[in-house]
């Protein structure tokens, strides 16, 4: 993350969903992260691509079925993260458990569905937020399924104006 390596940074993955769309894979019997790629689960692909850049704190937002996240991945000591989880009693929609961050200590949050796959310079991003002193940055992209997606709305500075939600 070339001069932002000492900027603190928890790593928030929403693992909390009913993973509906994937029930035929999941058979409810598994969540939707925890389906395995390659060998090992989704979420521990993006747990791994997070400490290559450095960010070793992470809080795993479950819900549906947490407990086999949480069985597997404990305190997460054997990826060299610390892992730790936030239960929704009760399904609180994408972002609705962020409201549980409001305490913990740090300056930066990477927020992160569970559902998906990533290949990206993390530190790339955080150099690209930290110039534009963003409050939020997003990481979309485009795709050809415009009315199964919500779409965001940019100005010529990659400034989002407005959000159009599909559902």
């Amino acid at each position: 993350m070339g001069n932002n390596r000492n900027v603190r940074m928890i790593a928030v993955i929403q693992a909390g969903g009913l993973g509906n769309r994937m029930r035929e894979l999941t058979r409810d019997e598994i969540p939707k992260p925890m389906l395995v790629m390659n060998g090992k689960p989704l979420l521990q692909w993006q747990i791994e691509k997070l400490a290559e850049y450095s960010i070793h704190d992470f809080v795993i937002i479950i819900g549906h079925l947490g407990e086999k996240i949480q069985e597997y991945f404990g305190d997460g000591k054997w990826l060299g993260v610390h892992i730790d989880y936030i239960t929704e009693k009760e399904p609180l929609g994408s972002a609705g458990a962020l409201y549980y961050l409001r305490e913990l200590p740090a300056e930066r949050y990477l927020f992160v569905y569970g559902d998906v796959m990533f290949d990206m310079d993390i530190g790339r991003w955080l150099d690209f937020h930290l110039e534009k002193r963003a409050l939020i940055t997003l990481v979309c992209h485009p795709n050809g399924h415009p009315y199964y997606s919500d779409l965001l709305l940019l100005d010529i500075e990659l400034r989002f104006t407005a959000f159009y939600c599909t559902t």
